[in-house]
């Protein structure tokens, strides 16, 4: 791994970004005891037992065992190579690292990609900035969306030309071949095969970054009636999962944190208009309908949703699909009814941005919203479609797993139609609860008694890596049968040997096997209780001879059984003068 970079740089780099600070950029980490905790961003569940540890520089979950350092971490969670991230956390630490260029062979496959998309935002920005066709979308951005330059800059809008190959020409000569564009979703694959074109052709494209500030994929929003999608967006990539990107939340993620609330909009435009009006706690669904992951997404940063959408019957059904995810991810949300006719864009260039302020402080209970939104009005409904109307918003409260939050919506709702709160419990009791699998107890395996122990002797040596003196005398390293685990062991050894001491998150660095990477964080985790004394070890060491024993025991005896069965004396007997040598040799206190 440290090819790209001198070891002394990349221990200096992570050492100047302490973990909690990084990851708390990216997930809601609250102090308990001596970690740090939070729900898992790897699986879905209820319970925070994603833990991080300020102390040893690691993170474990121990719902779905994914575990490593600040390094691992952004890799796995913002799919960055190796060099990637270290690059990131320089960069946010201050620290200059040597450029080279590298050559497509030495780009990883996620570098790759990112290569791709960056190369063609830059393309993009230099034809709006530099070319007659982009000028006339620079006015549009300028006088038609009101869009200061400082706002187009710092999303780095763009134009892509009205060309079939302008792009594939320019990837060329940066040694980007057809298939890197097609793989990064910048081109399609002509039907019969030869050549490729590109995806984006005459559109505003608007750069979808990832958490780091990456672009991973891009919006391109049609400027001319003959292009029958007003936006066309990029195909999911190994970079880009629609279902779990929200546009805008790189920038908009610590006002989100600041103020617990996140204000969710549809379109890429809704969302600039916002945030240049100074309301920056916005995001905007990118290009897919919403979804859970965009909820647990938006619950990592905020308490609380206000869904901010167009006043038409599209906005209201897009206020209907986010609600059961929003409540299902355990957030407050509310609902912004804007005057008819119009969009939260249109809405700030006519009224201002205080006025749109006093609407999103002012947003409704999502009951109120659907019961003000009918049209001509809930009295003038028959009573199958009061009843229709209600039955949808009890099983809206069924999504929540805490039955205090379900107790509760179900009051807003009987006092805004004004019906019986037991009504509505009785019905909602005909509803199951539980709406989603729980992915973290599915993951929770009991790990048999002999891996337990040889865990906790890996966690003995990481926490005090003085007693592998110790463990040279008395530790045969066959006790150790977990082949992973025993190669771990003898990384901590050679450590030990080479520094004389044993860092942990620079332990996770020698290894690319994710394996080996989640059994080190989970050792590290391990509470046992016997801290690391001389005591401790001893005791475990002595309890796995006499595991191991029982073990070699009872499989002896089965394979006597089975020579007995079998007529073969001559093994029988064999196997025999082997449990006999054993009983000889039977550790105290084997029994």
């Amino acid at each position: 791994m440290s090819d790209y970079f001198p070891e002394h740089l990349i221990e200096q780099v992570k050492q100047a970004s302490d973990i909690v600070e990084v990851l708390s950029d990216f997930l809601k980490l609250k102090k308990r005891g001596t970690n740090w905790w939070c729900n898992c961003p790897f699986h879905n569940e209820k319970t925070p037992s994603f833990a991080v540890s300020e102390a040893k520089q690691i993170y474990h979950c121990f719902g779905c065992g994914k575990g490593g350092n600040v390094l691992t971490f952004l890799m796995e969670y913002e799919k960055l190579s190796f060099p990637e991230a270290v690059r990131f956390l320089a960069q946010r630490s201050g620290i200059q690292l040597p450029e080279r260029k590298l050559s497509p062979a030495e780009r990883s496959r996620y570098e790759g990609l990112f290569f791709a998309n960056q190369t063609a935002r830059k393309f993009f920005v230099k034809q709006l900035w530099e070319t007659g066709d982009g000028h006339k979308v620079l006015h549009y951005l300028k006088q038609v969306r009101r869009l200061s330059e400082e706002i187009i800059n710092k999303f780095q809008l763009g134009f892509a030309p009205n060309s079939w190959d302008a792009l594939l020409k320019h990837a060329r000569s940066l040694d980007l071949s057809e298939d890197d564009l097609v793989k990064a979703g910048l081109a399609v694959k002509r039907e019969d095969s030869r050549g490729a074109y590109d995806r984006f052709r005459r559109r505003l494209m608007v750069p979808i970054m990832n958490l780091t500030g990456k672009t991973i994929a891009f919006g391109g929003r049609a400027l001319s009636k003959e292009d029958r999608a007003k936006y066309l967006n990029s195909p999911e990539t190994e970079l880009y999962n629609k279902s779990k990107v929200l546009y805008g939340l790189n920038f908009s993620r610590a006002p989100i944190r600041d103020t617990e609330t996140c204000i969710l909009v549809e379109g890429y435009m809704d969302y600039l208009a916002l945030y240049q009006a100074g309301i920056e706690n916005v995001v905007a669904s990118s290009g897919t309908a919403f979804t859970f992951d965009h909820a647990r997404l938006i619950a990592r940063y905020a308490r609380q949703a206000v869904m901010l959408f167009d006043s038409d019957q599209a906005g209201m059904t897009a206020a209907k699909r986010c609600a059961p995810h929003l409540m299902a991810a355990e957030l407050d949300f509310r609902v912004v009814l804007l005057p008819k006719g119009q969009d939260p864009d249109s809405f700030i260039k006519a009224e201002g941005a205080e006025k749109m302020k006093v609407l999103i402080d002012n947003a409704l209970s999502y009951p109120r919203f659907i019961y003000d939104s009918i049209q001509p009005g809930y009295d003038s409904l028959s009573p199958h479609q009061k009843s229709v109307i209600l039955q949808e918003l009890t099983r809206l409260a069924s999504k929540s797993d805490s039955s205090i939050r379900r107790e509760l919506f179900l009051k807003e709702i009987a006092e805004v139609f004004d019906i019986e709160l037991n009504t509505l419990k009785s019905d909602l009791r005909k509803t199951p609860h539980k709406t989603r699998p729980q992915e973290a107890d599915e993951t929770r395996k009991r790990e048999n008694f002999s891996d337990q122990l040889q865990l906790e002797l890996i966690s003995v040596f990481l926490e005090n890596p003085d007693l592998l003196q110790m463990a040279r005398d008395d530790l045969d390293p066959e006790l150790i049968s977990d082949d992973t685990l025993r190669e771990i062991y003898e990384m901590i050894l050679q450590t030990y040997e080479d520094s004389g001491g044993v860092d942990t998150a620079g332990l996770i660095n020698q290894t690319d096997d994710p394996k080996k990477q989640h059994l080190i964080t989970k050792a590290a985790s391990l509470e046992t209780g016997g801290g690391g004394s001389e005591r401790h070890l001893a005791d475990l060491i002595e309890r796995l001879r006499r595991f191991n024993f029982h073990e070699r025991l009872a499989w002896l005896k089965a394979k006597i059984t089975e020579a007995q069965k079998s007529g073969d004396d001559e093994l029988e007997q064999k196997y025999y003068n082997q449990l006999q040598e054993m009983v000889r040799e039977m550790p105290d206190n084997a029994d």
